[in-house]
């Protein structure tokens, strides 16, 4: 079986152009033929953009495999419309949710360092579902059980 990509518990925000980019820059080198770039899943996450600037959600290039992609369990919310939150995926994503979101006042740069416990009361807590093989956090703060929470892993504080 193929590897497959995982992008889970990530805050993506800000005025970005699209939320995520499926590419296979190279196709072939030296006489091999690649694989077309596939099999990515991207769980619970959280996207905070602004409408006005997102040109697409995902932005597919050419010799790639969107629809080997599978989306689970994110929240979409466009700050400035909500009524313009859902995305347009590749595959249909499984448990999204979109037009409702925490704005994440207070989170620094860097949310896995500081998350100030934005997140233990916003809609995103308890709405994501566990990846086994997500066991700890990006610094390397290791977790008792896999967490279930949209975005950035919520601080322990928050009991879940």
């Amino acid at each position: 079986m193929e590897q497959q990509r995982l992008a889970a518990h990530n805050l993506a925000r800000g005025q970005q152009r699209w939320h995520l980019r499926i590419l296979q820059e190279t196709p072939t080198q030296a006489g091999y033929t690649f694989e077309p770039s596939g099999n990515g899943r991207v769980f619970n996450n959280s996207f905070v953009f602004s409408a006005a600037s997102l040109a697409t959600a995902v932005n597919v290039g050419g010799n790639t495999a969107p629809s080997t992609f599978m989306f689970s369990n994110n929240n979409w919310w466009a700050s400035d419309n909500a009524s313009l939150s859902a995305p347009t995926l590749p595959t249909t994503e499984t448990d999204g949710v979109s037009g409702t979101g925490t704005d994440y006042a207070g989170v620094d740069d860097d949310p896995h360092v500081n998350s100030g416990g934005a997140i233990c009361g916003g809609p995103e807590l308890g709405g994501g579902i566990r990846i086994p093989d997500v066991d700890g956090t990006i610094t390397g703060i290791c977790r008792s059980a896999p967490q279930t929470t949209i975005g950035p892993a919520a601080p322990e504080s928050c009991n879940i």
